[in-house]
């Protein structure tokens, strides 16, 4: 009889015990594989509408909590984005002003060399109008070169696209600069500023200097067969300075002194030359036949 019991009470459940049983259908993979490893059957799960709706709103939390955490992921990649832009573009003038400051590095490194030393590149940037990022609708403003010490450089580009073209620098501020024997044939100085600048035995085969202003600048010497059309050459020193078929078209040259110039085949047509001084008292008249009447009129015998 008390054996009986025993057996009963074994094979029978407390209410606890039923409690902690798990219907089929909540059951998951991992459980229902360890009760098909234990060799009990698992009959396939039909859910009732009541329990398909229970399953369904017990992965609601879940459900939020991934779509909490990706949201919170996309935030924090956002704020990157922001910082590294805000900080990118905070630091746009500091990154110009060190490719500035790196660029007259070059330049005052290559100083007295013979060759260009990297200043030909130097000089083109910062003479140039680069467009400021992110603000793609403005552009940097160039960088003066007043006082440019260059004597004897060799600022003759080899451009594989194109070797007819020397250095870019139009619209240059090259006041008062030291150019003096340096090499720029077939530079582009159109509109560029050389007032007062020593250009003394300089090669300027070639250049633009179409509408440049070069008063009161050293030409004493140099090689000037260039595009001089419309230049302003007030007072400038061009004495013995080499003129073979320069273009000097609507040239302003009052004051300048021209002594021992060769201007054999320049055009003077329409050049302002109040004042010019070509020649002196040992010039012979002979001389002045080479020229245009209205130049030798102002000259003084």
């Amino acid at each position: 009889m008390g054996k009986q019991q025993n057996s009963n009470s074994r094979g029978s459940l407390t209410n606890q015990q039923r409690s902690k049983i798990k219907p089929l259908y909540e059951l998951s993979e991992s459980e229902k594989s360890h009760l098909r490893r234990a060799g009990r059957y698992i009959p396939p799960v039909k859910l009732t509408g009541w329990q398909e709706l229970k399953t369904l709103f017990a992965s609601v939390p879940s459900l939020a909590k991934n779509v909490l955490s990706f949201k919170t992921l996309s935030q924090a990649v956002n704020a990157s984005v922001l910082i590294g832009a805000i900080t990118f573009i905070a630091g746009e003038q500091g990154r110009r002003d060190a490719q500035v400051y790196q660029a007259w590095q070059v330049i005052t490194a290559a100083h007295d060399q013979p060759g260009s030393g990297g200043r030909i590149q130097a000089l083109e940037f910062l003479n140039s109008e680069p467009r400021r990022i992110p603000w793609f609708w403005l552009h940097w403003e160039r960088e003066s070169l007043e006082g440019l010490e260059a004597p004897k450089a060799y600022l003759i580009p080899s451009r594989k696209d194109d070797q007819n073209k020397g250095i870019r620098l139009s619209m240059a501020n090259l006041s008062y600069a030291n150019l003096q024997g340096a090499k720029l044939a077939r530079a582009n100085l159109e509109g560029a500023t050389l007032y007062g600048a020593n250009l003394e035995g300089a090669d300027l085969w070639q250049v633009n200097l179409h509408l440049a202003d070069l008063q009161n600048a050293n030409l004493q010497g140099a090689h000037l067969n260039a595009n001089l059309q419309g230049a302003h050459l007030r007072n400038a020193h061009l004495q013995r300075a080499d003129l073979i078929d320069a273009q000097l078209q609507g040239a302003h040259l009052n004051d300048a002194e021209l002594q021992e110039a060769d201007l054999e085949n320049a055009n003077l047509q329409g050049t302002f030359l109040e004042n010019a001084q070509y020649t002196d008292n040992s010039t012979s008249q002979q001389t002045c036949k080479w020229f245009i009447p209205p130049f030798c009129k102002l000259f003084t015998f």
